[in-house]
């Protein structure tokens, strides 16, 4: 069974649950990644890059519910079809 890497995506800054999880990432040596539409002129590079780097299958993408963060779908799916396409 392959390994589920994780990403989450926001709209702004980091919370206390997503230092939790990068905590815990740190301890069990798994590569994670949080990407901010703050930084949203290089995330796509970022994230293809980070895939490549980490030779990731298969990824989770978690973040803030769009009710509370409207702005981020939009830059989901911006993101992961520019750093996903061939």
């Amino acid at each position: 069974m392959e390994r589920l890497e994780n990403i989450k995506i926001s709209s702004g800054g980091q919370t206390g649950a997503d230092r939790a999880a990068l905590d815990f990432a740190i301890k069990h040596r798994r590569p994670y990644l949080h990407l901010s539409a703050v930084f949203r002129d290089h995330a796509a590079s970022k994230l293809k890059r980070w895939l490549q780097q980490n030779h990731i299958r298969v990824l989770n993408v978690a973040g803030p519910r769009a009710s509370k963060e409207p702005a981020v779908a939009e830059f989901v799916i911006t993101t992961l079809d520019a750093a996903l396409k061939p």
